[in-house]
């Protein structure tokens, strides 16, 4: 089977990485890179290897010109619904960098053109693929622990070890739970099968901050069974840092599950599981055939040729960008919010 064949749009902080990945997976070839900016495009087209013609400053140039056979798209988030009508009206599927879209009107907007113009929309909600949340959900899927009565997460991050002093993320408006909580409304969805109900969300900046908003935050979410949900995150935070995909902890009727470990590298989170009365142990990771982003896209191209249509969906995806929407509107008015209300 031919290689399926990508134009990456975006060079930023995760654009040059994508590249490679494509470069180093089988089964995909990157096509040609684009990004406005040339020193970032110059960049890659050195690192990559690439000609002068696989490099292209603007998408629709790019598509005039290479023939591709589908989109990944990794610019700012309020660029995405104008970069994905551009691919879609070459009839281009879509592999979209979190989040969605940077409002629901855009994300709907999004979904809704995707399904007119018959074109895939996957969001790369990557953090399901990795093996320690695998462990996980098969642990709550299969019931381990009974009814779960309570459920926390953690994410302790310093996003200045990795950005650059004019990364947009320090400009952007309720940065850690815009840009890192839709990961973890997503796993939280993924791994317990529930939707979240409802939340009630605060936040503050850290003193040395190089966020121009709010770097931190304490949220309440219920979700649709009732089931309460306790979380804080920091994208500058001076504690210890955590797994980028949280540390879990479910309790349950008869027994906990909770995760830690895996600073710097979350494929390593360490995974227990404590049966009440018996001895905490520690559960193997699940091995997954691709993980991370890897998975995504993966899961992208194997829906392309036919397969499985991963459950990642944009129109799976409004529900997990609702919910981060939800949390903002219940910083910005000081009151529970119902991400039903969000998804309209």
């Amino acid at each position: 089977m031919a290689p399926v064949r990508f134009i990456v749009t975006g060079l930023g902080s995760w654009g040059p990485g994508w590249a490679e990945l494509i470069q180093q997976q089988d089964g995909v070839e990157l096509a040609a890179v684009v990004e406005p900016m040339d020193d970032r495009r110059q960049a890659v087209v050195e690192a990559r290897g690439l000609t002068p013609d696989q490099a292209y400053s603007d998408l629709q140039t790019a598509l005039d010109h290479v023939e591709t056979d589908a989109v990944l798209v990794v610019t700012p988030p309020n660029t995405h619904l104008d970069v994905a009508r551009i691919a879609f009206a070459a009839q281009k599927p879509v592999l979209m960098e979190k989040p969605l879209a940077a409002s629901m009107d855009d994300a709907r907007a999004l979904v809704e053109l995707a399904e007119e113009t018959g074109n895939l929309l996957i969001v790369s909600q990557n953090y399901r693929y990795r093996p320690p949340m695998q462990a996980v959900r098969k642990l709550l899927q299969d019931g381990v622990i009974g009814d779960i009565l309570h459920i926390q997460a953690n994410c302790q991050e310093d996003m200045r070890l990795f950005y650059e002093a004019t990364n947009f993320r320090y400009l952007m408006p309720h940065p850690h739970i815009i840009d890192m909580t839709i990961h973890h409304w997503d796993l939280l969805r993924y791994l317990t099968g529930h939707e979240v109900d409802t939340v009630y969300a605060t936040s503050w900046n850290i003193p040395d901050s190089p966020y121009q908003t709010d770097a931190a935050c304490a949220i309440i979410l219920k979700l649709d069974d009732g089931t309460p949900v306790l979380y804080e995150g920091s994208s500058a935070t001076h504690r210890d840092r955590t797994s980028w995909s949280s540390w879990w902890e479910f309790e349950g009727t008869n027994g906990r599950i909770w995760t830690d470990g895996g600073v710097g590298d979350p494929h390593v989170d360490v995974v227990h599981l404590h049966m009440y009365g018996e001895d905490p142990v520690v559960v193997e990771n699940i091995t997954v055939a691709e993980s991370d982003r890897h998975g995504s896209l993966l899961a992208f191209v194997s829906a392309l040729q036919g397969g499985e249509l991963p459950a990642h969906t944009g129109r799976d995806n409004l529900n997990s960008l609702a919910t981060v929407m939800a949390c903002v509107e219940s910083v910005e008015q000081g009151r529970i919010v119902s991400v039903g209300e969000r998804l309209g």
